[in-house]
């Protein structure tokens, strides 16, 4: 029996071996024994081991008659073993000198079960290393720089009781030869030729109870000969073995859940899961063709669950190696998301809550007339039941989800598994997507479309609203629209600018309304007294302070003037800012913040006006509630609502012109007949609003979801998008101005988002061509814009 054993694995070496070899005979301690496993080489590798062996009687040769893979040569080598403490050696790296000896003495001193040495890195072609692949190989190859001893039936894995990581990799490590041999029965008899580092190491640590480092380089690493860094261009070979580290995830995931050590080892899972499947991911985004791409993942799936690959993806986005859209692009293309077209029986619906919101309204609505309608209706929210919830049909059954309130990788694979088993649970046909500025759509979409589900995505609010926020970079919220584009088999808007715009961008587009609950029966109000509402969100994009500017205005004209403001807001702080204006400006006696009511009729029939003051609407439902009730509005300017683009019985002023709004209040107050010609106007109005059958238009759209998709130009429609596009550059333009005044401007994320806006007017050109040469110079306004705010920041 030796000391030493040291193992090493060959495959086509003929170019290296002899460097190795060397480096092995050369030790300075001598009793070794060097047990070469060649697995079934088509070189000169078994001729050259065969030459050494000859030479030298510590040379043992075991030759596959068949390839078995860098796994199964391991194997073999820890098989034959009979040295107290093993090493490994690949075929193409090389041992210092003294290697054996120091860590012989160090592992016997310290008495662990395995023992890790620093590692000279040098690349096979110096001049295709990079930086990045220098400073990331020699990090990971870091030890953990104190003795570690777990006590743990889980090992060295137990994340309570062990708190840092010893890496994966196998070479730089001496071990007992008793734990080697214990890991050893856990190995499957599977071909793997990537990632058995990782795989084998989980097996080493889960049995390991003690480990010790030595700050000695004792190993030289030769990066970029091995058949993970060989070619830019990966072999059928290669890639069927990088697919196949979905297979190791999955069986150690099996396995761990076996010994009852699924939770104790999680973070260890996780890690494994990014190592193992960012090495898949990085393959398909980075060194494939499109026409090898479905292939590639084919053979994933065919070794994991659906939820592994969802949660790789996700990760691989977050991590930032892929962008949203990229992503969203390249999961539309795959056979793994693909719904399967079939009749709607059962609908699912999402949105975060079920109050203090018009979604949550709508939402609300829109369950209950979908259940009427004969369909089994699954309702999923992130938040629990709450008092103030709206209300949901007793047949509609409610699903809680783990709420993606944080990013990490844990939270992330509940989401997956629990929404995934929900929906398949409940054969959920369609689902009806509501939180489209989700930041975690991309994620929600890939879950629905695994389950073979049609995707409908209703997009509540203006297509570039967040553009003109001063705290939300446009990057990423006008980004996010992009998300919805591939997966979504249809987008339903409530407006013709925004389904055109959707349209332009090559989408399948329908337009909606959200429904009313109000009907022509309601009585319309009286209009004798001198009361203002506002209904809505106390928040920054409804512009609540805005209102109460107004209302200062108006009472020193109007001084028996009243307001009532209808609402409650989640952000704390701006709330507060309301209350403090309105307790510093001593406006108590004549404004009444009446909270948040979800029966809101009693307040429009004591009204006399409605005021809107939003930077943006979606739909504008207090608008068209108000007009049923023969109100007359004053309502900052939205034009991308078709209701303010027909604009009977309302005054439309300029958006934050406090001075016209308050102006227009007082005429109508202080001119009864003015008033109730605008209040029959408003009613009048709303009589064309009521005519849609919600029911039976929400089956057609069902319809169209399964439909597939179609090329077309509607010429109708080029208004409007006109329209879009003045309301996107205004959006953005007031938006960057804010912004670089504040945090400067990112010039990358300029130029990316001129690069955006040509390849959009790309699409638009084919509409039409007189009206396309109007579109383009509306686009070249944009990127001549910025440079001129560019050089001004200059």
């Amino acid at each position: 029996m030796s000391k030493v054993s040291i193992i090493i694995a060959a495959f086509n070496m003929e170019k290296y071996l002899a460097d190795t070899l060397d480096s092995a005979v050369s030790q300075t301690l001598k009793d070794i024994e060097i047990i070469l496993v060649d697995d079934c080489s088509t070189d000169n590798t078994l001729k050259i081991a065969q030459q050494y062996a000859a030479l030298d009687d510590r040379i043992k040769i075991v030759h596959h008659e068949v390839n078995k893979s860098a796994m199964q040569v391991r194997k073999t080598g820890v098989d034959a073993a009979t040295g107290d403490y093993i090493m490994f050696l690949d075929g193409d790296d090389m041992l210092t000198p003294n290697a054996c000896e120091d860590a012989y003495k160090a592992i016997t001193k310290e008495k662990v079960d395995m023992l890790q040495f620093d590692t000279n890195v040098f690349f096979d072609d110096p001049k295709k290393a990079t930086k990045e692949e220098e400073e990331g190989i020699r990090t990971y190859l870091k030890s953990v720089p104190y003795k570690l001893i777990s006590i743990s039936p889980y090992g060295l894995l137990d994340s309570k009781k062990v708190k840092s990581h010893v890496n994966f990799t196998v070479w730089n490590k001496i071990y007992s030869a008793a734990l080697l041999k214990k890991a050893n029965q856990c190995i499957p008899d599977a071909y793997a030729n990537m990632a058995e580092d990782v795989f084998f190491s989980c097996f080493v640590q889960y049995y390991a109870r003690s480990y010790a480092c030595i700050f000695k380089r004792l190993y030289n690493y030769r990066f970029g000969a091995g058949i993970s860094t060989s070619s830019a261009k990966p072999t059928e070979r290669q890639l069927a073995a990088i697919a196949k580290n979905a297979y190791l995830f999955h069986y150690l995931k099996n396995w761990f859940r076996e010994q009852g050590a699924e939770k104790a080892c999680a973070p260890t899972l996780q890690r494994v899961h990014e190592q193992l499947f960012t090495q898949i991911l990085y393959t398909y985004f980075h060194r494939l063709e499109k026409e090898q791409k479905n292939d590639f993942i084919n053979q994933v799936k065919q070794y994991c669950d659906p939820e592994d690959v969802i949660l790789a993806l996700s990760t691989y986005m977050e991590d930032k190696h892929v962008t949203a859209n990229q992503l969203a692009t390249e999961i539309a293309n795959l056979d793994l998301f693909k719904a399967e077209k079939k009749e709607v029986k059962t609908i699912g619906t999402f949105y975060f809550r079920m109050y203090n919101g018009g979604v949550e309204n709508v939402l609300s609505s829109l369950t209950d007339i979908w259940t009427k309608n004969g369909y089994q209706v699954i309702l999923f929210t992130d938040a629990k039941p709450n008092k103030d919830d709206f209300y949901i049909n007793p047949n509609v059954k409610r699903i809680i989800l783990p709420a993606m309130t944080d990013s990490d990788y844990e939270t992330r694979e509940k989401r997956v598994y629990e929404f995934r088993r929900a929906m398949l649970e409940n054969n959920v046909d369609l689902m009806v997507y509501h939180a489209w500025v989700n930041p975690y759509i991309v994620l929600d979409e890939m879950i629905v479309k695994s389950c073979g589900a049609s995707l409908i995505v209703h997009s509540h609010s203006m297509f570039c609203a967040d553009l003109n926020s001063a705290d939300a970079f446009y990057a990423h919220y006008f980004s996010s629209i992009n998300q919805l584009c591939e997966p979504a088999d249809l987008i339903v808007t409530l407006s013709d600018v925004d389904t055109v715009w959707w349209n332009a961008l090559g989408l399948k587009a329908a337009k909606t309304i959200n429904p009313i609950q109000l009907s022509l029966d309601t009585k319309t109000v009286p209009l004798d007294g001198k009361t203002i509402l506002f209904v809505g969100r106390l928040s920054w994009e409804k512009n609540v302070m805005d209102v109460l500017k107004v209302m200062q205005k108006v009472h020193k004209e109007v001084p028996d003037a009243k307001l009532i403001v209808l609402g409650k807001g989640d952000d704390k702080a701006y709330v507060n800012s309301l209350f403090e204006y309105i307790e510093k400006n001593k406006m108590k006696d004549y404004v009444d913040m009446a909270g948040f009511d979800s029966n809101i009729l009693p307040y429009y029939q004591k009204s006399d006006i409605l005021l809107s003051t939003s930077k943006y609407e979606g739909f504008g439902l207090a608008l068209i509630e108000s007009k049923i009730c023969g109100m007359p509005m004053v309502c900052y300017d939205l034009p991308n609502l078709d209701i303010v683009r027909n604009s009977r019985g309302m005054c439309i002023v300029e958006q934050n012109d406090v001075t016209a709004a308050a102006n227009a209040i007082i005429k109508l107050l202080t001119d009864d007949n003015y008033k109730k010609q605008m209040g029959a106007e408003a009613r009048k109005s709303a009589e064309d609003l009521l005519s849609l059958d919600l029911a039976k238009h929400w089956d057609k759209l069902f319809a169209m979801a399964l439909e597939q998709k179609t090329e077309s130009a509607d010429t109708e429609l080029l208004p409007p998008l006109e329209t879009a596009l003045r309301l996107a550059i205004k959006q953005y333009t007031e938006g960057i101005a804010k912004r670089s005044s504040t945090s400067g401007i990112n010039t990358a994320d300029v130029e990316a988002y001129i690069k955006q806006n040509r390849e959009m007017a790309t699409i638009i050109k084919g509409l039409q061509h007189s009206e396309s040469y109007r579109v383009g110079l509306a686009l070249t306004y944009l990127p001549r814009k910025i440079k001129s705010l560019l050089k001004r920041k200059k």
